[in-house]
């Protein structure tokens, strides 16, 4: 887990008898605290948020659901402890495990190979076989959720995917991680233990190749490509464990080898055509077994191995990061500017929409065609989904309210909702939150000079009841700078050279450190999976520098010559605006400043604001 943080003003002193001393993280599930127990004992406690789970009843069924996780015998997990409800909110008292996730060391260290890759498998089946055996689900099994740990390997969160499904008023019936869910978990049938094993063979391909294992640009993509397509399995040296990440990942569950299975096949001791064993006696000898072997090996890794957190820095960004962006395969002329943008079909954002001046321009879904909406006033941003769109109307900050439009994309059906009515404000920046649920646009008042705020805020939308409310915060940042979401809260550029963290009532939380903002940002500073952030590393300086959101660990460098910074192109590369030639380039770079593919081309430096989104286009 990570280095905790000191805790936030708001943060009690104790849940349920236990002390809290720090903050390990925060998510859309609630936020994990170190603890300690009556006895002086260090654990993980995660406080749920109180929506997750509705009413009174349904808070009881999810404890009880949970309290099943209990019963998993504590090879290679971490051990729950503990359940209950503090005021009403769920919480999970778990063992508390020291160590980086599997996703941090492989994004920091590059990816396992060898015997570190067999026994990161051994152990992490040996997790599954212990979960299923008690008669838990997993449902959620991903990179995050390996602890690695100076023992060896440690599975978290097992049972809260299920409980949260069994319970929660929100989730709709689908609870897990888009890019690890097995297809049945897209459909009608309840998943099984046989999900798991298609998650587990997808975190064993990221693990050895640094890759998701069926991509990570828009939602639709990635689910299509879960349900039909076959992931690339040949950087997996060993052929008996490529054999079974493929078995593991076929699209019908009953072809999967269970957790047991898959054990005796990482040990030697099953032949391929064996039929799927029962969980017994046999088989628990044989997770012993495991484990100690395991437990040997990681013993003598941690002796050859880099510290499990180290400071990151350019020269230890991973060479697997470099030379993965796919070629274009397509051009094409951006309408009233000099612009020409190069695409490729697999591309994880494209250009969505842009302001030519005489209104937004919006592409055309399936298309590279794009239509002038003069009745907008700032890009067109589609939502995670691809289903819907939100868009600033046009207005006058003189007088008449600052209203958006939540807009069906496939219809173009629009609900309009004001956002501000204040004399003089500004509207603009339109974003959505992660699970759709909200909107977020800017608001702002400015000084005499128009290049300072005298008042900042933000207006929060809630988009199923076509409602907003507007919030002012403390201190206003120096320039006209957006806000932007980190994880369930909103960002602020600030003064001081941090990022100011609030809550969606406006209040203030905490600060990001190193939060000196670029010259200029079109998109937003927080990386996909939102663990890290991009900020200049100076406040006069151009070189950019990507800090970790959880405040620890250290920093990786960007050498970048340019001013204009466009945001990330996935989780290893970010996407920049810089001089080339007698005009200028967007173009992607790695975390060495490496440039790796063009984007677009101009002439012309004061090209307007333009949108490139993650959605389905």
């Amino acid at each position: 887990m990570p280095e905790p943080e000191a805790p936030h003003s708001d943060d009690p002193a104790e849940i349920a008898g236990y002390t809290l001393i720090g903050r390990l993280g925060e998510g859309g599930q609630g936020t994990v605290h170190l603890a300690t127990a009556a006895d002086g004992t260090k654990v993980a406690l995660k406080l749920l948020r109180a929506d997750l789970v509705g009413d009174a009843e349904a808070s009881q069924r999810f404890v009880r659901e949970v309290a099943l996780a209990r019963r998993v015998a504590p090879f290679c997990t971490a051990q729950v402890l503990d359940t209950g409800l503090d005021g009403g909110r769920p919480y999970i008292v778990s063992e508390y495990v020291e160590g980086p996730t599997l996703a941090e060391v492989v994004r920091n260290e590059g990816p396992r190979t060898g015997a570190s890759l067999h026994r990161l498998a051994i152990s992490t089946v040996t997790a599954l076989t212990a979960i299923h055996q008690a008669g838990v689900v997993h449902r959620d099994f991903k990179p995050s959720n390996v602890l690695l740990a100076a023992d060896g390997p440690r599975v978290i969160d097992f049972g809260v995917a299920k409980a949260l499904d069994l319970t929660s008023t929100l989730t709709a019936g689908v609870v897990g991680t888009p890019a690890f869910m097995a297809p049945e978990q897209f459909g009608d049938a309840v998943p099984g233990p046989s999900a798991d094993m298609f998650a587990w063979a997808g975190t064993m391909l990221y693990a050895a190749t640094g890759r998701y294992p069926f991509g990570q640009d828009s939602l639709p993509a990635v689910i299509g490509r879960i349900l039909t397509a076959e992931p690339d399995a040949g950087r997996i040296e060993d052929p008996a464990l490529r054999a079974l990440v493929l078995d593991c990942l076929a699209k019908d569950p009953a072809r999967r080898p269970g957790a047991g299975e898959a054990l005796d096949r990482l040990l030697g001791m099953s032949p391929r055509a064996t039929p799927r064993p029962v969980i017994g006696k046999r088989t628990m000898w044989i997770v012993a077994a495991a484990v100690t072997t395991a437990l040997a090996l990681t013993a003598l890794a941690l002796v050859l191995r880099a510290p499990a957190t180290p400071r990151v820095t350019a020269a230890s960004v991973s060479p697997s990061a470099k030379g993965t962006i796919a070629p274009s395969t397509r051009s094409f002329s951006v309408p009233s500017t000099t612009m020409r943008v190069y695409e490729a079909e697999s591309d994880p954002i494209k250009m969505a929409s842009y302001y030519g001046g005489n209104g937004v321009y919006v592409r055309q879904q399936g298309s590279m065609t794009f239509k002038r909406h003069k009745e907008f006033s700032h890009p067109y941003v589609p939502s995670p989904d691809g289903t819907r769109a939100l868009a600033l109307n046009n207005y006058s900050p003189d007088n008449g309210p600052k209203t958006v439009s939540i807009i069906d994309r496939p219809t173009g059906t629009k609900k309009v909702v004001t956002v501000s009515s204040e004399r003089g404000v500004w509207a603009f920046a339109p974003r959505w939150s992660a699970d759709g649920r909200y909107g977020l646009v800017t608001l702002s008042l400015p000084g005499a000079s128009g290049d300072a705020w005298t008042k900042a805020g933000y207006a929060i939308v809630d988009i199923a009841r076509a409602t907003a409310r507007e919030v002012e915060v403390e201190d206003a940042p120096g320039g006209l700078l957006r806000f932007f979401w980190v994880g369930d809260s909103v960002g602020m550029w600030a003064k001081d050279g941090t990022i100011r963290l609030y809550d969606l009532s406006g209040a203030y939380q905490r600060s990001l450190a190193n939060g000196n903002p670029p010259e200029q940002m079109d998109n937003d500073p927080v990386s996909p999976d939102g663990t890290r952030f991009v900020a200049r590393c100076a406040l006069t300086g151009t070189d950019l520098c990507v800090h970790p959101v959880s405040g620890g660990g250290g920093a990786v460098t960007v050498p970048f010559t340019g001013e204009r910074l466009v945001g990330w192109w996935d989780d290893d590369h970010l996407v920049v605006w810089r001089p080339k030639g007698d005009g200028y380039e967007i173009a992607v770079i790695d975390l060495s400043g490496e440039r790796l593919r063009v984007l677009a081309t101009t002439t012309d430096k004061t090209q307007g604001l333009f949108h490139f989104t993650r959605a389905a286009i």
